[in-house]
């Protein structure tokens, strides 16, 4: 059986589709126990070494190795691909099927997320380090927990009280932009990690 590995990135939105991310992770799993498994549901990006696995509406992008698979994200299908304002009036305007735009958006935002991978710059995380993440509190709570600190060490490394750090992570208490910079910095991770979904 292959370790699947998480991208920090895909946190986020494990945590915001509850349900489907269990049935996504489930793929994932028995995928990682059986390469054969979900043969119907995933496919590989064309000029990528990533590949696509399908559960409903959602997708997953990974991509595998002799002994682990390194899942860089997980979204609703369709969602990463809209245009967001921008215009089609540009004179050299290029039209593909959509398949081939979501392949093309998926292998780049891939490549990039192994790359951090590959340099360090980004560690993965594990099944059992994303089921503490879902099960936290807040994420504040969670990565200050996974690189173990306590609320006392890590309100003192950033000038603040250890009851204003409990209040901020259970949502009882905000933080100034500046405290989170220093968190984030402390935690090695961006402040937007840090922040909960409303």
């Amino acid at each position: 059986m292959k370790i699947v590995r998480y991208h920090p990135d895909t946190l986020r939105s494990l945590k915001r589709h509850g349900n489907v991310a269990a049935r996504l992770r489930k793929a994932i799993d028995e995928y990682a126990a059986e390469t054969g498994a979900h043969a119907n549901t995933v496919t590989r990006l064309v000029g990528s070494p990533a590949f696509r696995l399908r559960v409903g509406d959602f997708r997953a992008i990974f991509e595998e190795t002799e002994t682990d698979i390194y899942v860089t994200t997980i979204a609703p299908r369709g969602s990463v691909y809209d245009w967001k304002g921008r215009s089609m009036n540009d004179t050299d305007t290029v039209i593909l099927t959509r398949a081939a735009y979501e392949n093309l958006i998926d292998a780049r935002d891939h490549g990039q997320a192994m790359r951090e991978i590959a340099t360090g710059a980004v560690k993965t995380l594990t099944g059992a380090e994303v089921d503490a993440y879902l099960a936290a509190p807040s994420n504040l709570a969670f990565w200050r927990h996974h690189r173990g600190l306590t609320q006392a060490a890590l309100a003192t490394q950033i000038g603040i009280t250890q009851p204003s750090l409990a209040q901020a992570e259970t949502g009882r208490r905000g933080l100034s932009v500046t405290t989170y910079a220093k968190l984030a910095k402390v935690l090695r991770v961006r402040i937007e990690d840090l922040l909960d979904d409303a």
